[in-house]
């Protein structure tokens, strides 16, 4: 009786080619011009973020820290809802059993797929 050849699979063969560079550059160069898009071309359409720099200069410590406070709940909060619909993140405890859902592309979509589970 003889041993089956052990399969390499395709992810660990040493010889795997790494990505080309423009291909792991693309993402974050995406993501900082988008930044830029909303700062530079989105928002002054709608405000002027001069005026809300001198408006949060002129507040108080106390106001700031409430502004703070309030931006970092709305994060915290926010996170339990992208974990609920968007399978493959962790979310602390292990998985009851495979999710086929496609991640949401918007926040409403998120909050209406929470809502119809």
């Amino acid at each position: 009786m003889t041993a089956a050849p052990a399969r390499v699979g395709a992810g660990s063969s040493p010889e795997r080619a790494r990505r080309p560079r423009w291909r792991r550059l693309a993402g974050p160069l995406l993501s900082v011009v988008l930044v830029a898009a909303v700062f530079f071309w989105f928002l002054p359409q709608f405000t002027s973020l001069s005026d809300v720099w001198t408006s949060v200069k002129a507040m108080s410590w106390t106001e700031v820290g409430v502004l703070l406070l309030a931006a970092v709940w709305n994060l915290a909060t926010y996170q339990f809802v992208v974990v609920s619909t968007m399978p493959g993140l962790p979310s602390g405890r292990p998985p009851s059993r495979p999710r086929r859902r496609q991640p949401c592309p918007t926040p409403w979509s998120a909050v209406r797929r929470s809502l119809s589970a």
